[in-house]
């Protein structure tokens, strides 16, 4: 690893500008002109460099002047522009909120059923430069991500970001270790290797200044593992069982029953809970000590600096920090992870964890266009594990995309140019558009564009590992679904704590000890079966 101090010096600089780069930008007053096409960009973690050069290839295409506002417009600020008797002349929305309580909130507003254009119809719309329909050219479950609760739709994902586990592979090199785990049991096996500061051979291993390497990082200000628990729940409940968490709803109720506080309690959400205290909890070793004191992005310098192995992140590290190392001419090699699979589900599947990790490698090798035999466990029927394979598949191939919930596009209902604004999101979404994203964003597509060898060449073995894994034949995504009135109304959250501590949620008292997975998962549900009177109510029930 090269981690020299001065060339630090000028990575931080490097971080900092790029972070500077999404600082909110004054929105000019533009003209309300029919004949061009103003777009309000919110910024965050992937930059601005993309914004530009889709305008300027759209303008080519269509002649459509483009006038743009760059923001890191809140919820409260998009649907106050929208919503607003002073109507916004902005055209088109392309942000970083929550979508489904602005669409309700934005209701029979103004004479408009809603101020917030339905898209419904502009779905089956051919996108350009291929043969698809909007709907069959989204990855599986994007469609569905983007429905109302009445199956209607407003809004058009432009990325679903990738988040899980990243790893830094020159660290696991230094320590022998030439493979990833497939679950959660051979991860703890990865840990606890690094953490006794050996090698696989026997021989000591330490940072460049002589250095503990620790196995894991995250940061005070980001809940960034609700981008790997959940993911373990979902892995052992299925994904449509957490849905139901989402409404809820119990597997076996009635059509249009009453919201369940019973549904709350689940059991993969539970072993979940166990599964993260394992990795996180400071009196195991495994995470740095000075992850309570690490926002973000020192966490981020950190781990590409070779002071730790792993770090739940999501695809915008690539501008936020990995740029900045490359552009200084010092080496990195960060890559995502499949998420290992809770070993947790192999005791639910009644199998060994030597079976659960076969038939990873069986589902690893399908999915990634191999052939090999269909794995056999023992004492069970072909039946019995034709059905047990199914499950593994299926939680192998989850990837987190929590945030693509926010992530979208939307028209404002009285727009002087709908009609470029359509015609801008098919751009966007059409071979051509996501060719300019992928090369100025290093975002991972909600579409089914797959990347030439050409593009492919200029990016990082982070960006490259991220298209790889969602690129996988059945992969689903885990994404926060907000479009119930029970969640986005009464405030249902993927967990109560979130209420409590917003950035960090639970991890902080597992990291502490001062709680354990049992009582954090107790007070999850209690609490929400304590206010159940009062949420039914917030939600119009």
């Amino acid at each position: 690893m090269r981690t020299k101090q001065a060339k630090w010096k000028r990575v931080a600089a490097g971080c900092l500008a790029l972070m500077l780069a999404a600082v909110p930008l004054s929105a000019c007053t533009v003209n309300d002109d029919p004949g061009v096409l103003e777009i309000n960009w919110t910024l965050g973690g992937y930059g601005d460099a993309y914004c530009q050069p889709l305008m300027d290839a759209f303008t080519a295409e269509t002649g459509i002047e483009c006038t743009p506002t760059y923001d890191n417009n809140s919820a409260s600020v998009v649907e106050g522009q929208i919503g607003s008797v002073n109507r916004t002349t902005t055209d088109l929305f392309i942000m970083m909120v929550p979508s489904f309580p602005m669409i309700d909130g934005q209701k029979n507003r103004h004479g408009y059923e809603n101020t917030i254009l339905e898209l419904t119809d502009f779905y089956e719309e051919i996108v350009p430069g291929t043969d698809s329909t909007l709907k069959e050219w989204l990855k599986e479950g994007m469609y569905e991500a983007n429905q109302t609760d009445d199956g209607k739709i407003y809004t058009v994902p432009w990325i679903s970001p990738m988040d899980g586990l990243a790893y830094n592979k020159l660290v696991l090199d230094q320590f022998g270790i030439d493979y990833l785990p497939r679950t959660t049991d051979e991860f703890i096996e990865i840990l606890d290797q690094i953490k006794s500061g050996f090698s696989v051979d026997g021989k000591p291993v330490t940072t460049a200044e002589g250095e503990k390497i620790y196995g894991l990082i995250s940061a005070n200000n980001s809940a960034y593992w609700a981008f790997v628990w959940p993911t373990w729940w979902a892995q052992y409940e299925g994904m449509d069982n957490v849905y139901n968490y989402f409404q809820a709803k119990l597997p076996d109720a009635a059509e249009n029953s009453l919201p369940d506080w019973q549904a709350l309690r689940q059991e993969g959400k539970r072993l979940s809970i166990v599964e993260l205290d394992r990795f996180i909890a400071k009196d195991n070793g495994y995470m740095h000590p000075d992850s309570l004191n690490r926002d973000n992005l020192l966490s981020q310098i950190d781990f590409l600096d070779g002071k730790v192995a792993f770090i739940p992140t999501g695809d915008w590290m690539e501008q936020e920090s990995i740029q900045a190392y490359r552009e200084a001419g010092i080496e990195v090699d960060a890559r995502f992870m499949k998420t290992p699979v809770t070993s947790y589900l192999g005791v639910k599947l009644g199998i060994t964890e030597a079976e659960l990790r076969t038939a990873i490698d069986y589902v690893d090798i399908v999915s990634e266009g191999g052939s090999a035999a269909a794995p056999t466990y023992s004492g069970k029927s072909a039946e019995e594990s034709a059905e047990i394979t199914r499950q593994i598949l299926e939680a192998r191939l989850l990837v987190s995309s929590s945030q693509a919930s926010s992530d979208r596009a939307i028209i404002p209902a009285y727009s002087n140019n709908i009609e470029g604004a359509k015609q801008f999101l098919l751009f966007f979404a059409s071979p051509k558009g996501q060719e300019i994203m992928a090369k100025y964003s290093g975002a991972t597509s909600p579409f089914r564009y797959e990347a030439s060898d050409e593009v492919k060449s200029g990016f990082s073995t982070f960006t490259t590992s991220a298209m790889e894994i969602t690129a996988r034949e059945g992969v689903r995504y885990w994404i926060d679904d907000f479009k119930y009135p029970i969640r986005y109304k009464a405030n249902l959250l993927i967990t109560y704590w979130n209420t409590v501590n917003y950035q960090r949620g639970f991890e902080e008292v597992l990291y502490s000890g001062t709680k354990t997975p049992q009582q954090v998962y107790n007070e999850d549900w209690s609490s929400y079966r304590n206010n159940w009177d009062r949420m039914l109510s917030q939600a119009g029930y």
